[in-house]
């Protein structure tokens, strides 16, 4: 694969997940400009749906993808799944061959988004076929209103972009957006000296127990079952068809032996972390899932003859929004735990491997490319295995 495809969540008011929007560049090494903006598209459209399939991207989700003027009006669209949201670019000037052609996707049965839009008269008509308009929200606070009076669409979503901090998501539900783009979800809103609710404490003696050098699988035993619900999960994973047991697996005790240590600790903190955290954490569970298995596959790459060093990586993707889950301060979480000091280190932003290959992931997430780029040659990791260890993660994760 010869281009970088990343996403970005899109949550609605009850911040939940309902699209993504890919994030690309089409080449390693330039950024696509000005006329490369339809080369850019269809080198993502290539990738996306004929090499890897939008649905491991998205997880089935609906997928926003920018595009240029040419694509608009080519027949290229038409050819593309129905959950394909049509991002019409801000540079895209609506005259009428435009204008015709959203009309006639719009009557396909395609979604149609103005992207960072600033209104302006002569984007009346499209206004009136759009399903979504993207606005900045901080840069363009009354946007939503000029639009709404210019035009006689009543059923536009509003989406806020660039929504970066739980303040930004609580300012823009309140001026009646309806969905919201953006990595406030992935950032901690700490509350002071917060306790960890007593239902949730098992959880963290477990985490505590599985973050030990030499794990007691006597005592992990203990732990688990005391909470049904990780058992009922725990073997509910291991009898699916990933493993193609013939026989069913019974009780924890059976599926740790079947597994082997390792194998039992990486699933067992999957699941803990899922069961831990709140009304809105399951992006960032998921999130925690992408990263602890690309970390592991990076990892594997830089220590191929050392399973610790490779479960540690895991371990550091895993438990990288622990913050986030819990609410509260990571150096504090940390001290509940007996991680390795490396791994404890990488947690709190300290340079080490761990954290190269950590920061490699978090720019990877955010399209920051160049950035991306910097690290994997920092690794001596080759930036296509790059992608395609994102790629893999994303699969793996959605398959559990």
């Amino acid at each position: 694969m010869d281009a970088f495809i990343a996403r970005q969540p899109i949550f609605n008011k009850k911040e939940k997940v309902v699209a993504y929007e890919l994030l690309y560049r089409d080449s390693f090494e330039n950024y696509y400009k000005g006329n490369d903006e339809d080369k850019a598209t269809c080198n993502v459209i290539a990738n996306v749906f004929s090499l890897v399939g939008v649905d491991k991207i998205t997880w089935g989700k609906k997928a926003f993808i920018n595009f240029p003027k040419k694509l608009i009006t080519d027949d290229v669209i038409p050819m593309l799944p129905k959950n394909v949201v049509i991002e019409i670019l801000e540079t895209v000037e609506p005259t009428p061959r435009v204008v015709n052609a959203c009309r006639y996707l719009k009557g396909c049965g395609y979604t149609l988004a103005l992207d960072d839009f600033i209104f302006d008269k002569k984007y009346i008509e499209l206004l009136d076929l759009a399903d979504i308009v993207k606005v900045d929200f901080k840069m363009a606070r009354y946007e939503k209103k000029f639009i709404l009076n210019n035009t006689k669409n009543n059923n536009i979503k509003f989406l806020a972009e660039k929504v970066e901090t739980q303040e930004d998501y609580n300012k823009a539900k309140n001026l009646g957006y309806d969905l919201f783009q953006g990595y406030f979800f992935s950032k901690p809103t700490i509350v002071s000296a917060k306790d960890i609710p007593k239902e949730k404490l098992i959880y963290v003696e477990i985490l505590s127990e599985l973050s030990k050098k030499n794990v007691d699988i006597v005592k992990l035993k203990s732990l688990i079952i005391k909470d049904l619900s990780i058992i009922y999960k725990f073997l509910k994973l291991i009898n699916s068809s990933m493993y193609g047991l013939k026989s069913k697996i019974l009780s924890p005790h059976q599926a740790i032996t079947y597994l082997g240590e390792i194998e039992s600790c990486k699933w067992l903190y999957v699941i803990v972390l899922g069961s831990m955290g709140s009304y809105r954490s399951s992006e960032i569970v998921r999130a925690s899932i992408v990263r602890a298995k690309f970390c592991e596959r990076i990892g594997s790459k830089l220590y191929p003859d050392d399973l610790e060093k490779q479960y540690n990586f895991f371990i550091v993707g895993m438990l990288s929004m622990l913050d986030v889950i819990l609410e509260r301060n990571m150096e504090s979480l940390l001290g509940e735990l007996f991680l390795e000091k490396d791994v404890r280190e990488a947690l709190i932003g300290k340079g080490n491997k761990y954290r190269e290959v950590l920061d490699l992931i978090i720019s990877y997430e955010r399209a920051r490319w160049d950035e991306c780029t910097e690290f994997s040659k920092k690794l001596n990791i080759n930036i296509s295995a790059v992608v395609k260890e994102y790629i893999f993660a994303l699969n793996w994760a959605n398959i559990i």
